[in-house]
C-alpha cells in the first residue's frame, strides 16, 4: 500500500445563518473565462450541445450529402422515431431528454480518427509566471486549513455524517490539498439563496454577484427545485490572488424530490463515493501548476482525467469497506457500458476526446452528451485500470502526477506507464477485443 501522506484532521459542526458548516480536513476543479470543468453525477445542468447538422460538419465524418451522422437501425421502436429527432437543435434538446436512451436505437456512420494536436511544451512565459504564483501560495502543497462543508438545513444528518467520512478517508490517502468549500444543496429552494451568497464570495469574487447568481446560483436553484437524480459541478478559482476549489452537489433525491437515502440507505455509499470522485478532482487540478488552455500550459485528457478519478472512488470504496464488492461490480457494469457504447458508435476511441477540440468534433457527431460520458467514464475507468494492472496504483495515483506537474501529461505518461499514449491505444484497443469475461479477470 502506498505511503499514506500526512493531514491536518478536524471536524465541527457550526450553524451558520441558513446554513450548516462542517469543517472536516480536507477537496474539485478548474474554472477560468476559457478553462471550465464541471462534473455531474448524473445529469451536467451547464451542458453545451452543438447544433450543427452534418452538412457543416468536416467531410470525413459523414457523408457530404446527410443531415446527420446516424440514422435509425432497422430495429429502432416507434417511440424512439416519433419523439426523437435527429437533427438537434437548441428548441428540440429539452424535448430530447426523456428520450436520449433512444440513441441506442442508431445506427452511425464510421467516423475517421484525426491524431489530437497534442502540446508537449514548452509552456509559455505566462503560465511559468503563472505557476510561481500558484506554488507561492502552496497551491500544489497540503493544507493545513480544513475543508469547509456548507448545506443547506434540510440536509439529512445521514448525508453530511457520509461526506465528512468520504473527504476524511480521501484526505488521508491523497493529502488535504485546497483550500476547499464543499457545497451540499438540499430540496427546498426557499433556503438555497444564502448558500449562492456565499459559493459566489467564495468561488467567483471576481465577477459581480448578479452574474454569479444567474449563472452558477441559477444551477443550484435548478438542483433544489427541478431536476431528480444527482446533480453536481466543480471549480478552481486557480486565476484568483488567494485561489480556491469548490464542489456544489445535490444528493441523489426521488421523482417527489426527496431524498434517495431516506428510504433507501444504500444511497449513501453511491454519495461517498461521488464525494471521493470530486475529491480527487481536487488533487489532480492542484498538482497542475502550468494551467492549460488559455494560458498556454499542460493540458490532460478527459478521458485520463475522469477515468482516474472514478477508478480512486471505486478504490477508496472498497478500501474503506464501504462496498467491499464495488471493483468487481462496477468492472462489470463499465464493461457492459462500453460494449453498448462501441455497438452503437463502434469507431470512436478513447483519442476522439484526447483534446477539448477532440471532444467537440466527436460531441457534434453524435449530437448527444452519452457517447462523450460512455469515453470519458466507461472507457476512461477500464483504460486506467488496465494501466494500474501493468503497473500499480501507487503509479496511478502518486508517480504520475509528481511527474506530470513539471513535464506535462504525454512525457509523465510514457516515463510512468513505460509506453507512449499511441502504443497504449493499441494495446488499450485490443484489450478491449476480448470477452467481457477475460476483461474482467484481467482486471479484477
Amino acid at each position: 500500500m502506498p505511503t499514506k501522506r500526512p493531514v491536518f484532521t478536524a471536524i465541527s459542526l457550526l450553524v451558520a445563518g441558513a446554513l450548516f458548516l462542517t469543517s472536516c480536513a480536507t477537496v474539485s476543479q478548474g474554472r477560468s473565462n476559457e478553462d471550465v470543468n464541471e462534473e455531474s453525477s448524473n445529469e451536467d445542468l451547464n451542458a453545451e450541445f452543438s447544433t450543427e447538422s452534418a452538412a457543416s460538419l468536416p467531410y470525413e465524418m459523414c457523408p457530404s450529402d446527410a443531415d446527420t451522422c446516424f440514422s435509425w437501425s432497422m430495429e429502432a421502436s416507434q417511440e424512439c422515431m416519433d419523439n426523437y429527432p435527429l437533427l438537434l437543435t437548441e428548441e428540440n434538446r429539452l424535448a430530447r431528454l426523456p428520450f436520449e436512451e433512444c440513441v441506442y436505437e442508431l445506427d452511425f456512420f464510421g467516423i475517421e480518427h484525426l491524431t489530437p494536436e497534442r502540446f508537449m511544451g514548452p509552456v509559455s512565459e505566462t503560465a511559468k509566471e503563472n505557476a510561481k504564483r500558484l506554488q507561492s501560495v502552496g497551491w500544489d502543497r497540503t493544507q493545513t486549513s480544513p475543508i469547509q462543508m456548507l448545506a443547506t438545513p434540510d440536509v439529512p444528518q445521514d448525508i453530511l455524517d457520509a461526506t465528512s467520512e468520504s473527504l476524511q478517508a480521501a484526505t488521508d490517502y491523497l493529502g488535504n490539498y485546497g483550500p476547499l468549500k464543499f457545497y451540499t444543496v438540499g430540496n427546498d429552494p426557499e433556503v438555497v439563496e444564502p448558500m449562492i451568497k456565499d459559493f459566489c464570495s467564495w468561488g467567483n469574487p471576481d465577477i459581480s454577484f448578479e452574474q454569479c447568481a444567474q449563472d452558477q446560483g441559477e444551477s443550484m436553484r435548478e438542483m433544489s427545485a427541478i431536476y431528480p437524480g444527482g446533480n453536481a459541478f466543480a471549480g478552481a478559482a486557480w486565476y484568483l490572488d488567494d485561489p480556491v476549489f469548490y464542489f456544489v452537489n445535490n444528493p441523489c433525491a426521488n421523482e417527489q424530490n426527496e431524498f434517495c437515502s431516506l428510504k433507501h440507505p444504500e444511497e449513501l455509499i453511491g454519495l461517498q463515493k461521488v464525494t471521493a470522485h470530486e475529491y480527487f478532482h481536487v488533487y489532480q487540478g492542484s498538482q497542475q501548476i502550468y494551467r492549460p488552455h488559455y494560458e498556454g500550459g499542460f493540458p490532460m485528457p478527459r478521458w485520463f482525467e475522469e477515468g482516474a478519478a472514478e477508478y480512486f472512488a471505486v478504490f477508496l470504496t472498497q478500501q474503506e469497506g464501504w462496498d467491499p464488492n464495488i471493483r468487481l461490480d462496477m468492472t462489470r457494469e463499465f464493461i457492459g457500458d462500453v460494449q453498448r457504447g462501441l455497438e452503437t458508435w463502434p469507431s470512436l476511441r478513447l483519442m476522439d476526446i484526447e483534446t477539448e477540440a477532440a471532444t467537440a468534433r466527436t460531441k457534434s457527431y453524435c449530437q448527444s452528451e452519452l457517447c462523450i460520458g460512455f469515453l470519458q467514464y466507461g472507457m476512461g475507468y477500464l483504460a486506467m485500470a488496465f494501466l494500474a494492472d501493468i503497473t500499480s496504483d501507487e503509479a496511478i495515483f502518486f508517480d504520475f502526477y509528481e511527474a506530470n506537474k513539471t513535464d506535462g501529461f504525454y512525457k509523465a505518461f510514457a516515463d510512468v506507464f513505460g509506453r507512449d499514449i499511441d502504443a497504449f491505444y493499441e494495446e488499450f484497443d485490443v484489450f478491449l477485443k476480448l470477452s467481457p469475461e477475460k476483461q474482467l479477470e484481467a482486471l479484477t
